[in-house]
């Protein structure tokens, strides 16, 4: 019984699946009837060129602070000895930031 009802389900998605597909390429247009250059239908718009996300910033400092600052969103911790410089040879933000995990 069970091979009978796969047999069926198979022979009935292979119908489904193969029989679109098959009067698909059978009515497609031959290729001498086909333009030789085939005009754009589509057009870009200056919407495709932008994006929502905000690409990381070039340069040294700058990159520091993206990752400092930025990088917590994605759940990453930079260190920088000293970071807002106000203690001499000593950990700044970072190792408060860091106890609290």
């Amino acid at each position: 019984m069970v091979r009978r009802t796969l047999r069926l389900l198979a022979a009935a998605l292979a119908a489904t699946v193969l029989t679109p597909l098959g009067s698909a390429t059978a009515s497609a247009t031959p290729p001498s009837t086909r333009t030789a250059h085939p005009t754009a239908s589509r057009v870009a718009s200056p919407a495709a060129d932008t994006c929502a996300v905000k690409s990381k910033p070039a340069g040294a400092l700058v990159a520091q602070a993206w990752n400092h600052y930025g990088g917590a969103l994605k759940g990453l911790m930079t260190w920088s000895l000293n970071w807002d410089g106000s203690r001499n040879g000593t950990f700044g933000d970072n190792a408060r930031a860091l106890q609290g995990r």
